[in-house]
């Protein structure tokens, strides 16, 4: 396993925008933290190639994305780009959406450490993976195809995905959940919360006075007032929807 850090002075709450093809990121919070710091591993092909720089007050992190191997005859064929749903077994090696397994052993994941000063925002563009935050954020952005998202605690949250569950701890701010294959869950809300998904459930507890609109088509509805004044809208096709 191949590991590389990147540090930027940051005395105070800073934006950080990543791409990651794929990556497994975890993402910590940290109360007066005087230095943000990007710890990768994986793959030494993928991880020397990353980036991190600090423009304009931002920290733009690139993570490449990675080859896809495919065995062909006595040699192996590289081929740049994407896969998506792509499985090639011969010679008894198997690729999987650009993954080479070898034998019964997968390949070295890839695997990212961020810790931030409490208060920071981050927006991520990660395809297959997943996110998880802890500590306080000031707000998340988050776009996936294949990638999970779990948040402790944010002021706003944005979050798109295909393929992908959501849950998010407790909110001060506005919630906008999207994905199409997933669960939605939400703890506490702030004061505007839409949560929508296709083909599962959504739960939500109200964490303050406001609007809560929940949305699935197939799946039930789940949301809780807590004893707030709410303002409730509820829609299932093939499911239940309750408010209690």
């Amino acid at each position: 396993m191949t590991t590389q850090t990147f540090r930027t002075p940051s005395a105070t709450p800073v934006t950080v925008a990543l791409t990651a093809p794929n990556l497994e990121l975890s993402v910590e919070a940290v109360p007066g933290l005087t230095e943000a710091t990007f710890h990768l591993s994986g793959p030494e092909e993928i991880v020397r190639q990353a980036i991190a720089n600090a423009i304009d007050g931002a920290w733009i992190i690139t993570v490449p994305q990675p080859r896809t191997t495919v065995p062909a005859g006595s040699g192996m064929t590289v081929i740049a780009g994407d896969v998506y749903g792509g499985v090639v077994m011969s010679g008894g090696r198997t690729v999987i959406n650009g993954v080479s397994m070898s034998g019964s052993a997968p390949a070295e994941p890839l695997r990212a450490r961020l810790r931030i000063p409490q208060g920071s925002l981050v927006g991520t563009r990660i395809d297959n993976g997943s996110v998880t935050t802890s500590g306080e954020l000031s707000g998340v952005h988050h776009q996936g195809r294949n990638s999970s998202l779990s948040v402790h605690s944010v002021g706003g949250l944005v979050a798109k995905s295909t393929n992908g569950s959501v849950t998010v701890g407790r909110a001060s701010g506005e919630i906008d959940v999207e994905t199409t294959n997933g669960t939605v869950f939400i703890g506490r809300t702030g004061p505007l919360t839409k949560a929508r998904t296709t083909n599962g459930n959504v739960v939500v507890s109200a964490g303050s006075h406001g609007r809560i609109t929940a949305q699935t088509t197939n799946g039930n509805v789940t949301v809780d007032k807590s004893g707030y004044r709410v303002n409730v809208t509820t829609h299932t096709t093939n499911g239940h929807d309750r408010v209690l």
